[in-house]
């Protein structure tokens, strides 16, 4: 028997997978399938590769369920957005702020306020990079989700005047400040623009 190969730990290692399925562990997980499936298919993975096999079992099976709970926050966070207008304060922008309005969804996020410049620059997001505006400046407003909406549910056509009273409504044009922003490929980035005229901070942003 020379060209036979014979390790008794591999025997013994063997024999310990095969034991590892015995009658009451298949009792067992056919109880778990049947009543409580998840912890019947993380008892199946233990009993059939050890730790590693639960490890990876609880990865497999609770992702999808991190993912559907990620895709439920965002819909409930664009289909019911935090708003508000006209507000002397609120605990996420600075204290100087005044006359805070605001639209807050996953999708779209758009606020403005009263500040002083100074301010504003000291309080931006330190990786903007602001710059003087030299020719006017178009930025759209908290209200322009709401506004559109309301648009395309009142005419089902397009009407020139009512369209073009909506975007001077839903936009601000700002000939005299500052100006920071990024668009990326898939349309997610910042845009800020502060007006000297009238001591106004606008700010628009898309997670994507």
């Amino acid at each position: 028997m020379s060209g036979t190969h014979f390790d008794p730990h591999e025997r013994e290692e063997t024999g310990n997978r095969r034991v590892r399925w015995n009658r009451r562990a298949l009792i067992l997980l056919i109880c778990l399938l049947v009543f409580c499936i998840f912890p019947g298919l993380l008892f199946f993975f233990w009993k059939t590769y050890g730790r590693n096999g639960l490890l990876a079992g609880i990865g497999c099976l609770f992702f999808p369920f991190l993912l559907l709970l990620w895709i439920g926050c965002v819909w409930y966070a664009d289909h019911f957005p935090s708003s508000g207008e006209h507000l002397e304060q609120v605990d996420w922008l600075p204290a100087e702020a005044r006359d805070i309005s605001y639209y807050k969804s996953y999708t779209y996020t758009a606020y403005e306020f009263k500040i002083p410049e100074e301010s504003f620059k000291k309080h931006a997001n330190s990786s903007w990079r602001f710059r003087e505006i030299r020719e006017p400046e178009v930025i759209r407003r908290y209200n322009y989700i709401r506004e559109y909406e309301e648009y395309h549910k009142n005419y089902r056509e397009f009407r020139y005047e009512e369209y073009r009273r909506l975007q001077e409504r839903t936009t601000a044009t700002v000939k005299n400040g500052i100006v920071a922003r990024h668009r990326q490929r898939n349309g997610g980035g910042y845009h800020a623009v502060y007006d000297r005229d009238t001591g106004t901070a606008y700010v628009q942003t898309n997670p994507r």
